[in-house]
Parts: C-alpha cells; structure tokens; sequence
C-alpha cells in the first residue's frame, strides 16, 4: 500500500511537471532534439533503510548491521527536447552484515547476511538553469531492482546446529527525486554531482515458516560522476 501511494504521487508529480514544459503550443520545432546527450560513469555513497534485515529477524542483536555503502553506476542520457532528456541507468550496491557473538545456546560460530541491489531505472531531467555554465537540474526516476542475498551460518557445534546457506533472489520497484549541478572540466568532460531521494521496497522469502517480509530500499544516494558530453 505504502508503494502504490509513493508511486501515485510521483505520477502526479511527474504529470505536473511535463505539462508545465510542454504546455506552450507555439514551440518551434527545433526545441526538438533527439540524441546521445552523454555518457557516464559514477560512485558514491547509498544508505537503503533494509527494514526488518537491520531491526528484525536477522540483525537484531548482531554485532555488525547494514549501513552506508559505495554505489557504482554507469549512465546513458539522450536529448528529448530543449531542456529535458532522458538518463538510463545501471547500479549496483552490496553489504555485508555479519554476527560474530553467536550464543553457545544457538552452537556459537558466526552468522552472515550478504545483500546485493542492482537497480535498472530510467530518469526524466530538466535542466533548470541552461544558460549557466554550471548547469543546475531536477528530476524523477523509476525502475526495478534486482536483488540477491545469501544467508550463511557457521555453527561450532555442527552436530547439532550444523551449517546453513540460503541464497535468495528476487527484485522490486524503485522511485526517485534527484537534484544535481552538472560541472563543465575540459572540452566535454563534466563533473556530475547530485543527490537523490530513493523510495521503494522489495518482498524477501524466508525460512522457517516465517512469513515473507517486505524490505524497505528507502534511503538517501549520493553520486559524484565523471560524463562525456556530445554538445551542449
């Protein structure tokens, strides 16, 4: 329910927002420009809330939680008119948590959660300041993201707590508000720095007669990237 309202909202922001950029029936048709705008790579920082995984079942009172890790993406944005285009996007993220006080009462040993996210979006830019050398813009994005996670239990008493390894896969919906300025160095190479607000979530199968539990991907990505510009 939480997503289905996220996801209406952001459609009715994205609805306002390509009605006030294409609502002047007069525009030349040059303001139409189809085309590779740029191409790109990036790295920064992502802190996905991962409810449940960091306040529940798994990690509770593991000694070592989810928390910010590095993101890598590589982009590609084409030119749709004037001022707006179209970034496609590739990422991926992994953590690993891990507990390495298990009680003697569970057989001791160690336990470890590896998640991987992988998100596919596809983002609507508008450049908000075109005539500035540092270009200022805003943006919404969706996509899906896949995600692996790997369960691994090492117990010291292997007779009766013997070993266990459970590898999940699956994906979920993804949304995003972004910001960012877009930084000329030299020729066309600019520096993309930008923020964006991430929202959505994915279901995670479990064992043990546990009910399938909904994880939050929630949380504040950073990104600095290097790009290649194709003219203005």
């Amino acid at each position: 329910m939480k997503m289905k309202k996220a996801f209406l909202t952001a459609l009715t922001f994205l609805f306002a927002f390509t009605s006030v950029t294409f609502a002047q029936d007069n525009t030349p048709k040059s303001d139409w420009n189809f085309g590779i705008h740029s191409i790109g790579v990036g790295v920064g920082a992502y802190n996905p809330f991962l409810t449940f995984y960091n306040d529940g079942y798994y990690t509770k009172d593991w000694t070592n939680k989810f928390k910010t890790a590095p993101i890598f993406a590589a982009n590609l944005e084409l030119n749709i008119y004037k001022n707006v285009r179209i970034r496609i996007e590739g990422s991926s993220w992994a953590q690993t948590a891990k507990n390495t006080a298990v009680s003697a009462f569970l057989g001791g040993g160690t336990q470890q959660l590896d998640v991987k996210l992988t998100p596919i979006t596809g983002t609507i830019l508008y450049n908000i300041l075109p005539d500035d050398k540092i270009q200022a813009y805003i943006g919404i994005g969706g996509g899906t993201v896949l995600v692996e996670s790997k369960y691994t239990s090492v117990s010291n008493d292997q007779k009766n707590f013997p070993s266990v390894v459970q590898d999940n896969k699956g994906n979920g919906a993804i949304l995003s508000l972004v910001q960012g300025l877009d930084i000329p160095i030299v020729g066309g190479l600019r520096l993309g720095i930008e923020a964006r607000f991430v929202f959505g979530d994915y279901t995670q199968a479990l064992s043990n007669g546990i009910p399938s539990k909904s994880i939050s991907l929630q949380g504040l990505q950073g990104l600095a990237s290097l790009n290649y510009a194709f003219g203005k």
